[in-house]
């Protein structure tokens, strides 16, 4: 529909009057910001507790930021060559950010009940809860990023090496601390039993 002017009209005209028009499905920098403020709210309301404490906050904040960002990416994946239709690489990277918040988000879960059934926090552990949560935050980052900047590929080093750093410590935290109660008589621990 035009105006007798001959130019198109501004505003919410006709059938698209029901979307909003200032919403762009490639802007990722509202996104990213959001998340991060989001992100540094809850770490530093929670600075004061323990470490495995943030893991919780964090776990928990991944997995709705998991649902958020299914919701978004839900409203535009109707239309076929949105961010370059389905197997674009774009999209891919997206849906990989957007599975990142829950499997990240559950990986610092398995993390704090890891804590909760005994293995004590010390520096270690304290180095391995910091490298999950910065895992986390990161690999969503890179994945959008990496979306729009193909090149940028390298930065995926980061969260990886945060991640290994975080597995590495929890399994030497885990076998390090088997140890401790085995040579305490742990019965608990012991796997050949008598009858």
């Amino acid at each position: 529909m035009k105006l007798p002017d001959g130019r198109l009209p501004r505003g919410n005209v006709g059938w698209r009057s029901n979307y909003p028009r200032n919403i762009d499905a490639d802007d990722t920098g509202s996104f990213l910001s959001i998340t991060a403020a989001l992100a540094g709210a809850v770490i530093l309301a929670s600075m004061k507790a323990d470490a495995a404490h943030l893991n919780l906050l964090f776990a928990w904040l991944w997995i709705f930021f998991g649902f958020l960002s299914g919701m978004i990416l839900g409203l535009f994946f109707h239309r076929e060559n949105w961010l370059g239709g389905y197997g674009s690489f774009r999209r891919r990277m997206y849906r990989l950010a957007h599975i990142s918040f829950f499997g990240l988000g559950a990986l610092n879960l398995l993390f704090w009940l890891t804590i909760q059934r005994g293995v004590p926090l010390d520096s270690l552990g304290i180095i391995a809860s910091v490298a999950f949560i910065l895992g986390g935050v990161t690999m969503p980052v890179c994945c959008v990023l990496m979306a729009h900047f193909p090149k940028a590929r390298f930065l995926f080093g980061l969260p990886v090496c945060c991640l290994i750093i975080g597995g590495a410590l929890s399994l030497l935290l885990i076998c390090r601390n088997d140890a401790r109660l085995r040579s305490a008589g742990n019965p608990d621990l012991d796997t050949h039993q008598t009858p």
